[in-house]
């Protein structure tokens, strides 16, 4: 009986690594899976299947265990029998847990996630710019941003309103933050949580996207919402440490944020609440961010997109002392 599962049990780890390693043969070759094309694109998203030998080694066991089990219930309920009975129960126990089988990770599924959230935010596939207005209370403020066409991790915030802080700057180069007013002997470095305009941090402002900066370390699926557990990759200059981001089921379109600290408290949470169509593209055009420490809300919203963009020398620390 000991060696009947112990072979029933190997056999079961072969054929689980093998039917993983198939199925991920399989889905590439026919292409990948399919998801919809982000908005204002009409190509739809291929994505292969990542061959890990963690997960086949997962795999495996799940029918390991499967195997043991069903040797284990021939024993106790049809006695000393042969390998072939024994083989039912193992047939029964090897497919019920089927599903939990294959967990093989979608490569780069995640990603794929949040290219559909981040095409809210971006009007053109390279550079192009903005107006960044903010308004809490009775006060407003005014930022003109404008994105890198080489990348858009670099981005500029010039001050417009109020008057008092006019040609002040604010460059994203990658994973830094710097400002700088003329007169200064050069620019300050900054963090990207530091307040700019009410509740509206430096990475609020020059940040338009969540690729690059967080990775998808969980989902959660709703009836009409998915939730998406975003984590800081590090080294990348993110503004939070973690993002609990809801967004609609069937568009990827982002509805409301929970944004974290590294203790995971909540510091502000953000409701994504005005789309409009902006050539051919519906893009997001305004938002409420909240700090969830002093209640004080900021009214934000984008307008005046454009093409036209900042030249490529600008968005270096040395390139902003000469923006005007």
């Amino acid at each position: 009986l000991i060696t009947e599962t112990l072979f029933i049990a190997a056999a079961s780890w072969i054929a689980g690594a093998l039917l993983s390693t198939i199925l991920g043969f399989t889905v590439n070759a026919a292409g990948g899976a399919v998801f919809p094309p982000p908005p204002g694109e009409s190509d739809p998203l291929r994505v292969g299947i990542r061959l890990s030998a963690v997960k086949a080694f997962f795999t495996g066991l799940t029918f390991a265990v499967s195997a043991l089990g069903g040797a284990l219930m021939s024993t106790l309920f049809l006695g000393k029998t042969g390998i072939v009975k024994q083989l039912y129960w193992l047939v029964f126990l090897l497919f019920f847990p089927l599903p939990s089988g294959f967990t093989q990770e979608p490569a780069q599924a995640g990603d794929v996630l949040l290219r559909q959230v981040d095409a809210y935010r971006q009007f053109a596939p390279t550079g192009f710019s903005f107006d960044f207005t903010v308004h809490e209370g009775t006060s407003r403020s005014l930022m003109r941003v404008s994105i890198d066409n080489a990348d858009q991790d670099n981005s500029i915030a010039q001050y417009r309103e109020p008057v008092r802080y006019r040609r002040r700057l604010v460059l994203c180069r990658g994973n830094s933050f710097f400002v700088y007013e003329p007169g200064m002997m050069a620019p300050i470095r900054i963090t990207p949580r530091e307040m700019l305009f009410g509740q509206a941090a430096a990475g609020d402002i020059t940040r338009i996207i969540y690729s690059g900066s967080y990775s998808v370390e969980g989902t959660e699926e709703g009836e009409t919402a998915l939730l998406l557990r975003l984590k800081a990759l590090p080294g990348r200059g993110a503004t939070y440490d973690f993002i609990d981001l809801t967004v609609s089921k069937t568009a990827c379109k982002p509805i409301s944020a929970q944004c974290k600290g590294a203790s995971g408290r909540v510091i502000k949470t953000i409701q994504y609440e005005r789309f409009e169509m902006i050539g051919g593209r519906e893009l997001l055009t305004g938002f409420t961010i909240t700090d969830t420490a002093s209640k004080k809300t900021s009214v934000i919203g984008l307008s005046n997109f454009s093409a036209e963009t900042l030249p490529p020398s600008s968005f270096t620390v040395e390139g902003i002392t000469f923006v005007r």
